[in-house]
């Protein structure tokens, strides 16, 4: 039949792979220096922060999260760029800025945060009772936030499991330290 109908799509279809392209050349260009060029948007920063990470990049990562978090992100994108670098603080076993990264997100009801201090308190600090106010933060922000019946019952078992730890522990403690 007569093709003169799809001229429309394979201009459409030659376009999609010039601009294919062009932003594969862009790509390139800011993994090969992601520091040197400004991010068009501070979310790229945390993109590419994503990407460097997961290729094993951690303090070029850790470098653009800070950099898009210092910009205008906005919320969703900084409350991920803060949680990932948080977790990438504590592998490179910079502890003390892991915890003011979690200790900021918890003030902000963040329930990663919260469950990471309680982790950090229980088993760093032996804090227990720190612990404890932690995990029962993290399962009042468990009862108001919104997700899958399934995924409730989980994280609720599992914080409950810790709480029973962290004040089996704390009692632990007090009867030791009244000895």
């Amino acid at each position: 039949g007569d093709a003169r109908p799809l001229k429309g799509v394979f201009y459409h279809n030659q376009m999609d792979i010039l601009a294919m392209a062009a932003l594969l050349g862009h790509v390139a260009q800011m993994i090969e220096a992601p520091l040197e060029r400004e991010a068009q948007h501070p979310v790229d920063d945390v993109s590419l922060g994503k990407l460097l990470e997961d290729v094993g990049e951690a303090e070029l990562a850790s470098r653009l999260y800070e950099r898009g978090m210092a910009q205008r992100l906005p919320a969703d994108a900084f409350r991920e760029a803060q949680r990932r670098l948080s977790y990438l603080r504590r592998r490179l076993n910079r502890i003390d800025e892991a915890v003011v990264l979690w200790a900021e997100a918890a003030r902000a009801g963040e329930l990663y945060a919260h469950v990471a201090l309680a982790k950090h308190f229980e088993h760093a600090q032996r804090d227990y009772a720190a612990a404890e106010r932690l995990s029962r933060a993290a399962l009042q922000i468990v009862k108001a936030t919104p997700m899958t019946r399934a995924e409730r019952e989980r994280i609720t078992a599992e914080l409950e499991h810790r709480l029973e730890r962290v004040v089996s522990k704390g009692k632990q403690g007090e009867t030791r330290g009244s000895k």
